[in-house]
Order: structure tokens, then C-alpha cells, then sequence
């Protein structure tokens, strides 16, 4: 063996990117492309840059069609294979070809072996199980997987004809149908929950148990995604990376193999974090044209509506300032007891100083209207004393101290969770009163434009 026939393989992956490009604040998604295209410049023969999953979302924000100004981004760093994320079918119910759409503007294939149409039993044509990328000699296989939990977190208007299958089978029949065709690396890129207590620490959630079911003979790396967190370890000896959310992260994996042998000599895994650009001068100059060309075609131009004092965040973990203030404005829109809202509905933080339109709308995309339901004390707290699940996260809520069992409370819940989202299938049991017809964002900036700041009385 000589050193010309080693080969040096970068694979940079994002994830949960959602369509933050943020006009107002600052250019994090910027900063995020600009990275990608400086690390590609550094081994441009033999650096991939793939996606798993969630890139396109604020659909409010966007005039024209949804995604179009992460989509140029994306093919602007010349993205190999992107994994379908379960909010890439939020738009589905308005238009049934938003997928198609995408692929046909995508430089690259969108992935998942594990969708079948319910119809058919067969995959959607537009998505594709796997793609073989030949480095120097050496094949590099990309497997996609969305996750199992669809099922409970998208609605059945949302998916359709969609339906998810076993993720541990599909793997292994997509595994062995592409070392079949010679792939010397095999990456699953999978749009699949993951968490880790400490940097370094055990990975638990959804894909330690798909996982487990392999080893580093069948996968060399997976890039995980969904939980938003920054992930990095080993599953069975099968390098683990997540790059946390909204273009904060890099997840990189490195390998060095003999390209004469075909043989991986040594493998590592680690995030890059992302400092993200205020100043335009250093922003690649062809990303900031194309982010200030795409904006001014494309989004809405903001309003200020207030101030905040505080920074406004989502914690998964526990109930927040934030999340207690939308949910108590979606209580006085329909003047209930009580307000109640899913933490998945929240998306980008929001940096203390003024507020604008746009802020609102990044931080809650989704369409959601604020409804009106009946319900008995008990079942409340059933829903409220449920265990946790990570991914899904703690309700976030106002006027629920105190609750008497026999008594029945007006709720005001998203039209979300008054379906069953996120597997509350309790919300359905209780009286349907009435749906306001008002997206929760709008009930929240008129709030905010009333008070003019973001302010709680108890807190």
C-alpha cells in the first residue's frame, strides 16, 4: 500500500433545516451554505453534502412556491441525496403534488425506503430508496428512512396515500440490494429521532432501537435527524451524527480508505457548529445575491408589531415563557378556561428587541386554527400526566392548576391536536365547539400588536 492510493472522504450532512432563511435578524442560513461551499472547496474530488430531511417549511412566509429559496441553496453547494422528513408533507393536503414539485427542481433525489403508496404497495415513483455515488473508485451508498412516527405526528389528510412501512426490514432489503451492486460505504440518512443526555453519551430514541439491529459491517456512518439535537457517537460501532436545527449545525463524517483494496482504513464523526453571519461583506458573495434576489421576489415584507424583553424559545423538556403566552392568547381568542398547545408547533427562536411579522410567522409556520373543545377535569389530567415522549415534547399550557375531576373546562387547542395530532387521540374524546377559523400566528400578533410587547401577567 502507497499513500496515492488513499483517498480522503468527507461527507457533510444538515438536517431540520425548515426554510429559516430569516430576512430580518441575521443570515443564518447564510452562514450555514457559505460553510458548506468553503469545506467542499477544501476536498472538492471527494466531499459529498447531503440532507436529512425537514429543509422546506415556513410556507406562510413565502408568496410564491414553498421551499423555492432553500431548494436554490441547495442546489447552489450541489446536494447529493436529501432524505423526505415529515414535515415535507405539511403541504400536502393543498397540493398533492407539492413533492413532485420539489423533485423536479432538487439537483438531487429525495429518499425513503421504508414509504410505500397504500394503493399500490409499491414506492412513489418520485422518491427514490437509495442513490450510489462513485468517489475515486469508491462506491458510496445513501440509504433514506423517514421516521415510524408519522403514523401519530402528521395527519391523515397530510400523508394521503403515503404510508410508512417497517424501518428495520426496509433497511436490511435496500442494504443488501445495494452491496449487490458494489457499494464499499453504506450511509443510512435517516429523517429518525435521536437524543443524547451529555456530549458523547449514550444515544437513546428511535434510531438506537432501529440500529441495534445492525452493525458496522452493514452501515459505516447513519446521519440522524427529527430531534433537532446535536448528536455524536456509536450504535454498535456505527459512527451516529445530528446536527442540531435551523442551519446551527454540520454533521461530518470522515473517512480514509485504500481506494486499490477498497478498504476503510479509519472513520470519524463530529459536528461543526455554525457562527452565524451579521455582517453581509463576509458572506459568500453568490449565496447573499441569491438569498437578496430569492427574498425580494419570494417573501413577505415584515411589519414591526412590538418588542420583546426576553428571548423568546420552545424547551421540549419543561413548559416556557413563550409557549404559555401563545397558549393563553389562543385562550382569550375564543374565551376559554384553558389554552393548550403541542411544542411541535413552534419553530425558530426569537432574540430579545423588536418583533416583526416575520418573526411570528417563522416561529409558528404551520396553519393551524385556534379551536374551541369541551372536556372532563380527569381526562385533562390524563393527557397532562401522560409520560413524556422526547421527540414529541411537553404540552405547553395555561390555566390547567387546580383541575377538578368532575368538572368540564372549555379548552382552546390548535385544530392540530383537536384531531388527535401527536397521538392525543383524548382531544377527540371530548364536545367539538368551535373552530375560529383564526390561524394561531394570527391570534399572536394581534395580541402582540394590542400590548405592544410580549408580556404575562403571571410568569
Amino acid at each position: 500500500m502507497t499513500d496515492k492510493n488513499i483517498r480522503k472522504i468527507d461527507i457533510y450532512s444538515i438536517n431540520d433545516f425548515h426554510g429559516v432563511i430569516e430576512p430580518l435578524r441575521h443570515f443564518s442560513s447564510a452562514s450555514v451554505f457559505s460553510k458548506l461551499l468553503q469545506l467542499k472547496n477544501r476536498n472538492p474530488e471527494n466531499t459529498i453534502i447531503v440532507s436529512s430531511g425537514d429543509m422546506f417549511e415556513s410556507p406562510p412566509l413565502m408568496k410564491g412556491s414553498p421551499g423555492h429559496l432553500t431548494i436554490q441553496l441547495m442546489n447552489l453547494v450541489n446536494t447529493t441525496a436529501m432524505t423526505v422528513g415529515n414535515h415535507d408533507f405539511d403541504w400536502f393536503p393543498k397540493r398533492k403534488s407539492y413533492l413532485q414539485e420539489l423533485q423536479k427542481q432538487l439537483c438531487c433525489p429525495l429518499l425513503a425506503c421504508n414509504i410505500i403508496n397504500k394503493s399500490t404497495g409499491k414506492r412513489p415513483e418520485f422518491i427514490k430508496p437509495s442513490i450510489i455515488v462513485n468517489l475515486s473508485g469508491i462506491k458510496v451508498a445513501f440509504i433514506g428512512l423517514i421516521t415510524e412516527e408519522c403514523s401519530q405526528i402528521c395527519l391523515k389528510e397530510e400523508l394521503g396515500k403515503i404510508q410508512v412501512v417497517d424501518s428495520v426490514s426496509s433497511l436490511k432489503e435496500e442494504l443488501a440490494r445495494v452491496k449487490q451492486l458494489g457499494a464499499d460505504i453504506c450511509i443510512g440518512l435517516g429523517h429518525v429521532g435521536a437524543f443524547q443526555d451529555t456530549p458523547g453519551g449514550v444515544i437513546k430514541g428511535e434510531t438506537a432501537g432501529l440500529l441495534h439491529h445492525f452493525n458496522s459491517r452493514d452501515l459505516q456512518g447513519f446521519v440522524t435527524a427529527h430531534t433537532h439535537q446535536y448528536v455524536t457517537g456509536t450504535i454498535n460501532d456505527i459512527h451516529v451524527v445530528q446536527a442540531g436545527s435551523f442551519g446551527e449545525g454540520i454533521g461530518h463524517f470522515e473517512f480514509l480508505v485504500n481506494a486499490e483494496y477498497k478498504e476503510i482504513l479509519d472513520i470519524s464523526a463530529k459536528i461543526i457548529k455554525i457562527e452565524k453571519i451579521r455582517s453581509q461583506k463576509t458572506l459568500n458573495p453568490d449565496i447573499l445575491k441569491l438569498i437578496q434576489k430569492g427574498q425580494k421576489e419570494t417573501t413577505k415584507s415584515p411589519e414591526r408589531i412590538g418588542y420583546t424583553a426576553r428571548d423568546l424559545t420552545i424547551d421540549y423538556g419543561r413548559e416556557t415563557f413563550w409557549g404559555k403566552f401563545v397558549a393563553e392568547s389562543m385562550q382569550k381568542l375564543v374565551n376559554a378556561d384553558l389554552g393548550i398547545i403541542n411544542p411541535g408547533a413552534f419553530r425558530t427562536p426569537m432574540k430579545a428587541g423588536e418583533l416583526h411579522t416575520t418573526d411570528i410567522i417563522q416561529n409558528l409556520p404551520f396553519d393551524n386554527t385556534v379551536c374551541k373543545i369541551q372536556l372532563k377535569g380527569e381526562v385533562i389530567k390524563k393527557i397532562l400526566q401522560r409520560p413524556v415522549n422526547p421527540s414529541m415534547g411537553i404540552l405547553q399550557t395555561t390555566g390547567t392548576e387546580n383541575l377538578d375531576d368532575d368538572r368540564f373546562y372549555t379548552s382552546a387547542v390548535s385544530s392540530f391536536l383537536a384531531a388527535g395530532g401527536d397521538g392525543y387521540s383524548e382531544f377527540t374524546s371530548g364536545s367539538f365547539l368551535e373552530d375560529s377559523g383564526v390561524i394561531i400566528r394570527d391570534a399572536v400578533i394581534k395580541r402582540i400588536k394590542e400590548d405592544k410587547s410580549v408580556i404575562l401577567k403571571r410568569w
